[in-house]
């Protein structure tokens, strides 16, 4: 039978003569309009905060902080309806900013900005990136992007997914490490070690005990001011669920709805999983890639085969010379990275662990010497793809079609 996966912009057909089990679910993707009264109906029930409109007033310096281009999050649904609601309310568009949380990534270029925003911003409202480096205020144990730090109201926003290290994205995640320092976003990310080991409580899907999500919201916590319009997104890139109000309500609510909607009950670890990023701009770069390998290994038994489709076009987003680390044994790789901590080097160790305890195959653009530096096998084509799977000794497969958006969960996981 004919699969037509996720990669790139496009999708990947290849035939599979061994029975297969799809992990995640096919939603009926809803409309524009849909998309629209969904988050409208949120906006007009918020939860333990004021309506927008009766949070500002005339005057009123308004910072809206939206995601980067390297996930979707339906911005270009709810960022024209906003600050709409700004404006009905006395808002000058001159007053509003919209800052892109860009974390540690590059800036946003004007042809990413208006794919993030889509069309109906008006030319009065000012758009920046966030510059880690710069432009920042003290607020007492953080610093931020200094348009957030001194508006008179902060809207964040953003979709929450599984999320590799604090365990739901969305919330005070917009704003740590969205706008802040560069400083405050590593001590962040280093806070996934434990020793020389990843530290056991920080994962998807973990809430309880997560150092790094309590270190976010510690931090972000920091800056008042703040409601938040988070999102989830179906497997066509559509708002599905919208809740706003409290920055920690709205969180909660969607991580929530994730968690009843996208965990999916498997009775074991299965020997073999094919897997997709599902599609640009969750498969953007092999840094980007790192959540469809976290969550298809938590389906993978140990030793067993992942094979995954990630196109990759930015290419690795790793410095050169770290694609040699993937040959050092993973505790050395962790020496390493915490010795001059940075957030690619972290991307390897995350990537290893999988990669150490699985075969794994990798059909993307990437240069097929340097994947297997990296420890995996390159696949170039569907037809290779094809034979690889006929090898496999296994006469059963699991398909992971949108890996970014469902988490395996077995017995005993939590």
């Amino acid at each position: 039978m004919d699969l037509s996966l996720p990669y790139g912009s496009e999708h990947v057909s290849v035939r599979v003569r061994k029975h297969y089990h799809i992990l995640g679910r096919t939603s009926r993707a809803s409309s524009h309009n849909a998309q629209d009264q969904i988050v409208r109906d949120a906006m007009e029930h918020p939860l333990q905060a004021p309506r927008l409109a009766d949070a500002v007033r005339a005057g009123d310096r308004v910072a809206i902080v939206v995601s980067d281009y390297t996930r979707p999050t339906g911005a270009d649904v709810y960022a024209p309806m906003i600050l709409s609601q700004l404006m009905e309310a006395g808002v000058a568009a001159e007053n509003i900013v919209i800052v892109i949380a860009l974390g540690l990534h590059r800036p946003a270029s004007d042809q990413e900005i208006a794919s993030i925003l889509g069309p109906q911003i008006p030319e009065q409202v000012r758009v920046e990136n966030h510059n880690p480096d710069q432009g920042l205020v003290d607020l007492g144990g953080v610093q931020m992007n200094r348009a957030v730090a001194e508006a008179s109201l902060v809207v964040l926003t953003g979709a929450v997914t599984f999320h590799p290290m604090a365990g739901y994205s969305g919330g005070y995640k917009s704003l740590v490490p969205g706008v802040a320092s560069r400083q405050d976003i590593l001590h962040n990310h280093l806070l996934y070690f434990q020793g020389d080991h990843a530290n056991p409580r920080v994962g998807p899907a973990i809430v309880e005990r997560n150092p790094v999500l309590e270190d976010i919201r510690r931090r972000g916590q920091a800056l008042g001011r703040t409601v938040c319009l988070n999102v989830v997104m179906d497997e066509q890139h559509r708002v599905a669920f919208a809740a706003y109000g409290s920055v920690d309500s709205a969180w909660y609510a969607c991580a929530s709805f994730l968690r009843h909607s996208s965990i999916i009950d498997i009775p074991k670890r299965l020997p073999v999983v094919f897997a997709s990023a599902g599609g640009f701009p969750c498969d953007f770069s092999f840094y980007q890639s790192m959540k469809t390998l976290t969550n298809s290994a938590l389906a993978c038994e140990p030793g067993g085969t992942l094979i995954v489709l990630s196109e990759c076009r930015n290419g690795w987003e790793l410095r050169d010379e770290l694609i040699g680390m993937f040959s050092l044994p993973l505790k050395e790789i962790a020496r390493q990275v915490k010795s001059d901590f940075r957030m690619d080097a972290l991307a390897v160790y995350m990537a290893a662990r999988v990669i150490k305890s699985r075969c794994v195959f990798l059909f993307s653009s990437l240069p097929a010497d340097q994947v297997r530096r990296a420890g995996m096998e390159p696949v170039n084509s569907p037809t290779e793809l094809e034979r690889i799977i006929d090898m496999l000794p296994t006469c059963e497969i699991a398909v992971f079609p949108e890996a970014t958006s469902f988490l395996p969960a077995w017995p005993g996981f939590s």
